[in-house]
């Protein structure tokens, strides 16, 4: 009881309904009227008979059926696409994705190299060195501005072994250096330090006085 004589909260404006008893223009009547004398609407009152019959501006037409659809060969014009064509693109496509991730990769690796303080270190020493200024002549330097560097660089492993293509005002040769040490706390001992030339011609710089990667205190060497 006490419920219904709790005063109810009146509702926004904008949530009232709409009233219907406002009278309608003129327009709205003229609209009504033409639904109610439309002849249209009478004529489909006409077809009890035939629900499928519609008369349309004096003249009936009978929807088709599937028994009354014309038995007709169906041609196509334009030329339909070739599904295997498009999958041959796909892959396609993503063959060369994974050539140029590839290559990319393997540049990127390859600088990583050349920039590196034992290639670094290695390139010093051999512009000291007398025997490989004899051989090459001066300016030694990488045989191309982006030069491969091939093999293996893991000093924290213990193994160092690489080589790249040099040159020098005289000739050019391949640098191969190849160095290994068996724990953290001991240097690394050079097995292999060589220059060979294109006639087969091998020069040994392990000899030599200047040991790569190892620090020169007049030189400030740093690996």
């Amino acid at each position: 009881m006490l419920r219904l004589l709790r005063p109810q909260r009146a509702l926004p404006s904008l949530l009232r309904p709409l009233s219907v008893s406002r009278p309608l223009s003129t327009t709205s009547r003229l609209w009504l009227h033409q639904q109610s004398t439309d002849p249209k609407k009478d004529d489909e009152k006409l077809l009890p008979e035939d629900r499928n019959l519609r008369r349309y501006e004096g003249h009936t037409f009978e929807p088709f059926t599937p028994e009354k659809v014309p038995n007709a060969p169906v041609t196509v014009d334009t030329e339909l696409p070739n599904i295997t064509s498009h999958k041959m693109r796909r892959w396609a496509g993503f063959g060369l994705f994974v050539a140029i991730m590839t290559v990319s990769l393997a540049f990127s690796f390859n600088y990583e190299k050349m920039s590196s303080s034992q290639v670094s270190s290695c390139m010093y020493t051999l512009r000291k060195s007398p025997l490989a200024n004899e051989e090459l002549g001066s300016g030694i330097r990488f045989a191309s501005a982006y030069t491969w560097v091939s093999g293996t660089i893991r000093p924290l492993v213990g193994k160092v072994d690489f080589s790249f293509p040099v040159k020098g005002s005289k000739a050019e040769a391949i640098m191969h250096f190849n160095s290994r040490r068996a724990t953290g706390r001991e240097k690394f001992r050079v097995l292999e330090w060589s220059l060979t030339f294109p006639d087969g011609r091998v020069v040994n710089l392990a000899d030599s006085l200047i040991d790569p990667l190892i620090i020169d205190e007049e030189e400030h060497l740093v690996n």
